[in-house]
């Protein structure tokens, strides 16, 4: 089984399934949110459903060679969110098995079967390719009807994938979203005050940039959802926001990455995603200088740029 198949696969079993193509878990077709690190330890254990997968071949696999991290503390987290997200039970264990000094096994049965857009989607293309071959088209014509339907499935893509975001803008309010406390993946629990001034200072920077159009939960609200069992969609709703920020800090000496990622909170999917590498010790140099890059992009996401005549 080849989980990084570009044509995704849906891989089932008992009442879950996992969509790689989209990295979303669901429990009889409803979303639950787990973050991508995790979302990456369950593929690699899927990948090998009843054999043992070892902490180093995780490791590598979801923290590549020069990745500054505390690889068993980071494992150890990611497991706990994958048992957390499918309300497995560590001691008496029905997917995810620990097996002592060694890894992890993935105990219940998978069943994979190709990602169901991309399977209407290369249905409708042979059928139509089967209707030209039937009224003998020409060669031009069956290449351009066949790049129309690719033109077309982009389109509908980008449609659905900007929807409810042209809908806001449509309707004349703003767009609304929250900072989630990021998290402290270090292995030195101290610096959980670095991650509090990344997430303070990056909401600052975002409730800044256009509060016409843009408008950011208070930090004090959002810190009631540290280390929260709610799902994207549940804090959607608490707060009335259309998106959601959250991420991790994992720091070395002077070596810092953070990861921030932009969530719909309708349906939990993820709109932008990136990784942060900076150096150096001055921490609210670096807390400004990560908010400020994680804010453009946010921006370049959610807030359409629009001509200084029209302001």
């Amino acid at each position: 089984m080849d989980v990084s198949d570009p044509v995704g696969l849906v891989l089932k079993f008992d009442n879950f399934e996992v969509d790689t193509s989209s990295g979303e878990v669901r429990r009889h077709g409803r979303r639950i949110h787990l973050q991508q690190q995790p979302f990456q330890v369950l593929l690699v254990l899927l990948e090998k459903p009843g054999e043992v997968v070892t902490r180093e071949h995780l490791c590598r696999f979801v923290w590549p060679a020069g990745t500054f991290v505390d690889f068993d503390h980071a494992l150890n987290t990611a497991i706990k969110k994958i048992r957390s997200a499918l309300d497995d039970d560590a001691t008496v264990p029905h997917y995810v098995e620990t097996i002592p000094k060694r890894g992890y096994r993935f105990i219940a049965p998978v069943h994979k079967t190709p990602h169901r857009t991309s399977e209407h989607l290369s249905l409708s293309l042979k059928n139509v390719m089967s209707r030209v071959r039937q009224h003998s088209l020409p060669l031009r014509a069956t290449f351009l009807l066949g790049s129309s339907l690719l033109v077309l499935a982009f389109a509908a893509y980008s449609y659905f994938g900007h929807h409810s975001r042209s809908q806001a803008f449509a309707a004349g309010r703003r767009v609304m979203l929250v900072v989630l406390p990021f998290e402290n993946l270090s292995s030195d629990s101290g610096q959980q005050y670095f991650c509090d001034g990344v997430s303070e200072e990056l909401t600052t920077q975002l409730s800044r940039r256009d509060p016409a159009r843009l408008g950011v939960a208070a930090r004090t609200t959002a810190m009631l959802y540290r280390h929260t069992t709610r799902s994207i969609a549940e804090i959607g709703r608490d707060l009335n926001v259309d998106y959601v920020i959250e991420g991790s800090v994992r720091r070395e000496a002077d070596q810092v990455r953070v990861t921030a990622q932009l969530i719909r909170a309708s349906d939990q999917s993820h709109v932008w995603a990136a990784d942060f590498d900076r150096t150096g010790e001055q921490s609210l140099a670096l807390q400004s200088d990560i908010a400020g890059a994680i804010t453009q992009e946010v921006m370049v996401q959610l807030v359409p740029a629009v001509p200084a005549s029209s302001r």
